[in-house]
C-alpha cells in the first residue's frame, strides 16, 4: 500500500512519504452506522467509489455518507453532499435519485435536515417568485426597471419588503418611488 519515500531537496530538507490510495485501498463504507462514527471517511469512500462499474453500489455508498453528512450539526453537510454529487458517475447519480422522494428517515436528524430543506427552499422559492412578480409587474405598466433596481429586487431577502413594493407596483409612477419609499 506504501509508496517508497523520495528525498527532495539537500540532505537537510529530509524526505517526504508519500502515499497512494485507490479504489482498491478505500473501503466501502456501505453502513449507516459507520459513516456517522467517521462522516469524512464515509465521504472519501463514497468520492473514491463514485465512479465504481457496479452503480448501484456506488449510489449506496453515496446514499450512506449523504446521510452521515446530514447528521453532523454544522455547515459541512453541504459541502460533503456537494463533494459527493460530484464525485458521482452520471450513472450513480441517477441511480441516486431513485430513491423515493417521499421516503420517510429513520433518522431523527436526517428528518429534521429534510424538513429544514424544504422550509428553506420553498423561502427561496417564495423570494423568487416575488421577486419576479415585481419586476413583470413593473415592465408590464411600461416602467423601466434598470439593470441595479432589477438587482435590488432579485437580492431581496425580505418577503414582506416584496410583497409591499409589489403592491406599491401596481400604482406607483416610477421604480424608483418603490424602492426609496
Amino acid at each position: 500500500m506504501g509508496e517508497p519515500a523520495y528525498r527532495t531537496g539537500g540532505p537537510a530538507s529530509g524526505f517526504v512519504q508519500t502515499t497512494v490510495l485507490g479504489p482498491h485501498e478505500m473501503p466501502p463504507i456501505c453502513r449507516i452506522e459507520e459513516a456517522r462514527q467517521s462522516p469524512e471517511l464515509a465521504v472519501l469512500s463514497a468520492i473514491t467509489h463514485g465512479h465504481d462499474e457496479n452503480v448501484k453500489r456506488a449510489a449506496s455508498i453515496a446514499n450512506v455518507a449523504m446521510a452521515a453528512a446530514f447528521s453532523l450539526p454544522d455547515h459541512r453537510a453541504q459541502v460533503y453532499y456537494d463533494l459527493i454529487r460530484a464525485a458521482l458517475s452520471e450513472a450513480a447519480r441517477e441511480a441516486l435519485k431513485m430513491i423515493p422522494q417521499n421516503y420517510e428517515y429513520q433518522d431523527e436528524g436526517l428528518r429534521r435536515a429534510k424538513a429544514e430543506g424544504k422550509a428553506e427552499g420553498k423561502a427561496e422559492g417564495e423570494l423568487r417568485a416575488t421577486a419576479l412578480a415585481l419586476i413583470g409587474v413593473l415592465e408590464a405598466r411600461g416602467l423601466d426597471v434598470s439593470m441595479p433596481a432589477r438587482a435590488r429586487i432579485l437580492g431581496c431577502t425580505d418577503v414582506e419588503l416584496l410583497r409591499t413594493w409589489l403592491g406599491a407596483a401596481v400604482t406607483a409612477s416610477s421604480v424608483h418611488d418603490i424602492l426609496n419609499a
